[in-house]
């Protein structure tokens, strides 16, 4: 996040920017995904959220063989103009609140869409905990990559690796999600 919305902020009002994004994220990812549950609530099945998340993985076998469907989401960064405009606070929280919001930006992978049908089944808290979840995985990975790289050709050299790494990671995240959707399916239809 830094490194593409603030290449120019160091020290202390970095560290304040990258803690406002953290929170921001996990705050809003938790939010949306506790409303889900709270709507869910009464609503969605443990049955009905296993077939919804099995349909989320199965479309995320045919995006890995096919290169489609992409996932729902808006399937855009935000705005690097805001880097330059305005506050280093005010980029972090305003990424954060949309990153923390997962089809507001730059979806990859089912696999968020599956995390919030079967978080959402579960209720409001476990929901929002698998909210808080994503957002610190995502800004994890956001910060490995975008962390103390001050040039535009070494953030490509940087993300390029991540890349390559990408389907290999993808394969076995989705596998591991057919092996619990399968198993979860199989206990909710005994």
């Amino acid at each position: 996040m830094a490194e593409t919305l603030l290449p120019a902020v160091r020290g202390r009002r970095r560290m304040i920017a990258g803690a406002t994004f953290m929170l921001a994220a996990g705050g809003s990812a938790a939010a949306t995904h506790g409303v889900l549950g709270a709507i869910a609530l009464g609503r969605l099945t443990q049955r009905g959220a296993a077939l919804l998340a099995g349909l989320c993985a199965a479309l995320e076998v045919v995006l890995l063989v096919r290169g489609r469907p992409r996932p729902l989401a808006v399937q855009r960064q935000v705005p690097q103009p805001w880097g330059h405009s305005r506050s280093p606070s005010l980029v972090a929280l305003r990424y954060g609140i949309r990153l923390g919001v997962g089809p507001a930006t730059i979806l990859t992978s089912w696999s968020w869409w599956a995390a919030a049908i079967l978080g959402a089944a579960l209720g409001p808290t476990r929901s929002a905990l698998v909210g808080l979840a994503f957002a610190v995985s995502r800004s994890v990975a956001n910060g490995v990559v975008g962390t103390s790289i001050s040039d535009g050709g070494a953030m490509a050299r940087r993300v390029a690796t991540v890349r390559r790494f990408e389907p290999s990671i993808r394969k076995a995240t989705t596998a591991l999600g057919v092996v619990v959707v399968g198993l979860d399916m199989f206990g909710a239809l005994r």
